[in-house]
């Protein structure tokens, strides 16, 4: 597995961890260091175009299911009140 250094200074690092590592381990409840989230978010990049692909296919599947649902309640309502007339 390739490896990677970086160097920063001190306050660069007081200030990813003030302004990004430590909201986000208080919102999911995570306890990252530094290069955790580091890493954690390096590997969201690398899946960034394939997740949001994902993200768009599963929205037309569910605008289609809904369009589908929709049609099949008007479908149904129609057929429920043709039946009313006798």
């Amino acid at each position: 597995m390739p490896s990677h250094t970086i160097d920063i200074s001190a306050e660069v690092e007081n200030r990813l961890l003030a302004r990004h590592v430590a909201p986000y381990n208080t919102a999911f409840k995570a306890s990252f260091t530094l290069d955790e989230w580091v890493l954690v978010h390096l590997k969201e990049l690398a899946v960034q175009d394939e997740l949001s692909n994902a993200v768009s296919q599963l929205q037309a599947q569910e605008q289609t299911n809904a369009n589908n649902a929709l049609q099949a309640a008007v479908e149904a309502e129609r057929q429920r009140l043709i039946a009313t007339l006798g």
